[in-house]
């Protein structure tokens, strides 16, 4: 593929834009990000990235564009009561996978979340997913590239978990 892939933070407009997506992304994708078996996006999560307020949350999230089409989405959640648990999920249309648009999209996201206060987020997968793992692989290998993210990843069971925790070298925290 030779088309030039545009990346940016997500804006409202974009909830049409993935909602027209949604033919790009197989079962087999999306069971993987949502870790049930599904074949299409589902309805109440369409609605909590409309309205993440609703259900108590603040979120962020990162879009790949390509000619004006969503082919990817890399997203962080968390409970506006508790924002030392959030959650990063990745969703890369199967026609762009392997081009690495995931990895992009989450080192990007990464540095938005710094911005936003966030110092600790976890991301789970299925054990099988070897994009996750690649991914994983990828981000440990460029500390350089994460914003002051150091990356844990362990595996429990059948899931893969990766923990991303930001180090604040203005206060020397972590």
């Amino acid at each position: 593929m030779v088309s030039t892939v545009l990346t940016r933070s997500w804006r409202a407009d974009d909830l049409k834009l993935l909602r027209q997506a949604a033919n790009g992304f197989s079962e087999r994708t999306l069971t993987r990000r949502f870790l049930t078996s599904t074949t299409r996006l589902p309805g109440g999560y369409l609605a909590g990235i409309e309205r993440p307020d609703r259900r108590g949350l603040h979120w962020l999230g990162q879009v790949a564009l390509v000619e004006g089409e969503l082919v990817g989405l890399a997203e962080c959640a968390w409970p506006v009561s508790d924002p030392d648990h959030a959650d990063l999920a990745v969703l890369v249309a199967d026609a762009w996978q392997g081009h690495g648009i995931g990895p992009r999209l989450v080192e990007e996201l990464l540095c938005v979340c710094v911005t936003a206060g966030l110092r600790y987020i976890e991301a789970i997968s299925d054990l099988d997913n070897y994009a996750t793992r690649t991914l994983a692989q990828r981000l440990a290998g460029q500390p350089g590239r994460r914003c002051g993210w150091t990356i844990r990843n362990t595996t429990h069971f059948n899931l893969r978990q990766m923990v991303f925790t930001h180090r604040d070298t203005r206060l020397g925290e972590v």
